[in-house]
């Protein structure tokens, strides 16, 4: 029997309606399990197939408890930032700043309020270019509290053009050559996709640059070394796009499993293949080392990563993430994407 794979490309997409139409029966359903009284278990004890049966139907409606219970879960995961807001400003409107690049002033707004108010902490342009909508700038409160009501009077400015809560959106857990796992049969994936046809036709050039965008990817590693270009690191705001130290398997691992299945070097006796193998990966972690010990699958700034491998002729960004929160922001980066030909590789998850 297969493993299962690590990244299953299914269209089976996280659907927040569907969880909406779960809770209610999560809810419910212990009502439904049969709870047999003293005097009923005392009746029961003469009819051993009907206790067996009551017995079944307890387990069978406690797996459906549990399984419900697992979409609850998601339902409670934090889809949005309670801090962090996009907020779109004319392109005619003056912004003023201090030497220190905090804003001073916005005009037509009362800006002072929002401080007042709401603990508006920073302002920020987190994008070199402006969108078609206009400029797009990063707004922070430091109390979580007063993120709604900000948010309300935000949209309440009708000169604004948009106001919203920044998403936060989770990566979604997937010739004869002789490298060590895919001589042993362990990448039984590429089989599945006929990998190997596919590199009788062509394989990877160095011309075609994958932006990985993810929670880190090993830039030292022995089967990436090799083609690894210039990364960044937009959480830390540095320039080593590699795992923290004190990583795991299940934590600041993820980028590196998908650079090493879009580009490890192939044919050289180790590790893995890969099915582009010979193009560049451009690395580009956005998730911050802090998080080691919190929420491993959020990724906090690929938003900036996505701006990056646009700007820097990415033909390809990989993408492994996702969730069920539209934003007018991310669209306006996909479409500037798209508009340069840049190939963009979803997540289509596998969280079903």
């Amino acid at each position: 029997m297969k493993a299962r794979p690590l990244f299953s490309l299914n269209t089976c997409l996280y659907n927040s309606k569907l969880v909406q139409y779960f809770t209610p029966i999560a809810k419910n359903c212990y009502k439904q399990v049969p709870i047999p009284s003293t005097q009923l278990i005392k009746k029961q004890s003469h009819n051993k197939k009907s206790t067996s049966l009551l017995s079944h139907q307890s387990i069978i409606w406690l797996f459906c408890c549990l399984f419900l219970w697992s979409f609850q879960l998601q339902a409670n995961t934090p889809k949005v930032s309670d801090k962090h807001f996009f907020v779109c400003l004319p392109t005619n409107t003056d912004v003023f700043f201090q030497a220190s690049r905090q804003i001073l002033q916005i005009e037509g707004t009362n800006y002072s309020k929002w401080i007042t108010d709401y603990g508006l902490s920073s302002i920020s342009r987190p994008f070199a270019q402006s969108f078609p909508e206009g400029n797009v700038y990063l707004f922070q409160v430091d109390n979580p509290l007063t993120s709604t009501a900000f948010l309300a009077d935000l949209q309440d400015e009708k000169w604004l053009v948009y106001a919203e809560p920044v998403p936060i959106y989770r990566h979604f857990q997937s010739t004869d050559w002789n490298d060590p796992d895919y001589k042993q049969g362990k990448q039984w994936y590429l089989d599945q996709i006929n990998a190997q046809e596919a590199w009788e036709i062509g394989q990877g050039s160095n011309k075609v640059s994958v932006a990985i965008i993810d929670d880190a990817i090993l830039t030292n590693h022995e089967d990436l070394a090799g083609v690894m270009v210039k990364g960044y690191d937009f959480a830390d705001k540095d320039d080593n796009p590699s795992p923290p130290r004190g990583a795991t398997d299940n934590c600041f691992s993820h980028g590196s499993h998908c650079a090493g299945i879009v580009a490890a070097l192939s044919d050289n006796k180790k590790g893995i293949s890969s099915l582009g193998t010979g193009v560049t990966v451009m690395p580009l972690k956005c998730k911050p080392d802090s998080d080691l010990h919190n929420d491993c699958e959020a990724f906090t700034f690929a938003y900036q990563a996505l701006e990056h491998a646009v700007n820097n002729n990415a033909d390809v960004v990989s993408m492994s993430f996702g969730g069920p929160v539209h934003s007018r922001t991310w669209q306006n980066l996909i479409n500037m994407a798209t508009r340069k030909g840049i190939v963009l590789v979803a997540a289509a998850g596998n969280d079903n």
